[in-house]
This record gives C-alpha cells, structure tokens and sequence, in this order.
C-alpha cells in the first residue's frame, strides 16, 4: 500500500540519519579524547 512504501522510505530514512549521527558521535568522541591525552 502507499501507506507502507511511505512508512519504509520514513524508516530508510531515519536510519541514514542515524549512521550520519553516529559517525559524528564518534569523530567528536575522538577529538575529546585527542584533547584529554
């Protein structure tokens, strides 16, 4: 249905998000523990 297909693209979406989110997480988390050391 066009429900389920906007649903999947929404969640496709979110997940893109969320790796981007991540890897920021982590550049940032490594840049703190550069400044730390």
């Amino acid at each position: 249905s066009q429900f389920e297909r906007a649903q999947n693209e929404a969640l496709d979406e979110s997940a893109e998000w969320r790796m981007k989110y991540d890897e920021e997480v982590q550049r940032s988390g490594k840049y703190l523990q550069e400044l730390v050391r």
